[in-house]
């Protein structure tokens, strides 16, 4: 078990304390009346500390939801995640072209700032960036732009990141 050493002043004498890490959360405030100008607070973290882990992983770093678009590079789909992969169909779109989807997400809403990454096999033609152009509660719309003069010849992956 890792500890955390923490010192403070009282009636100008240092008090040193140790405490585990994997259960306390230790805090400080402004408080004028003490030597050092600080009250130090300690709180249980045990407590929360498995959801609050899992609500940031669920948020920065994903449930790794995917979803596969169908039909064409037009179909809309759907993945209600705060992040994920969506693999695109085979896209023949043209150089100096773009088109635009839609996700469906119920973690978005019109305030949420998406991130978007194309991936792209690197051995295939054109070369295809991702943009959003639209958020609303429930979605956003993907653009993709082949900004080469060939057309591209293979699916893409889009990688996104809902911020809330």
């Amino acid at each position: 078990m890792e500890l955390i050493n923490f010192s403070y002043l009282v009636a100008n004498e240092i008090v040193s304390t140790t405490v585990p890490d994997n259960s306390l959360l230790l805090f400080g405030n402004p408080d004028s009346t003490r030597d050092d100008g600080y009250k130090t607070w300690a709180i249980e973290f045990t407590s929360f500390k498995n959801e609050l882990v899992s609500d940031l992983y669920d948020s920065f770093l994903g449930t790794n939801s995917t979803v596969t678009q169908q039909t064409s590079l037009s179909t809309a789909v759907t993945i209600d995640a705060a992040s994920g992969k969506i693999t695109t169909v085979s896209s023949t779109l043209a150089g100096n072209n773009e088109q635009q989807f839609t996700v469906n997400n119920n973690t978005v809403l019109t305030t949420s700032t998406i991130l978007v990454t194309v991936e792209y096999p690197s051995a295939s033609t054109g070369y295809p960036l991702a943009s959003i152009s639209a958020v609303a509660n429930g979605s956003f719309s993907v653009d993709i732009k082949n900004v080469s003069s060939t057309a591209l010849n293979a699916a893409m992956t889009i990688h996104f990141l809902v911020i809330n």
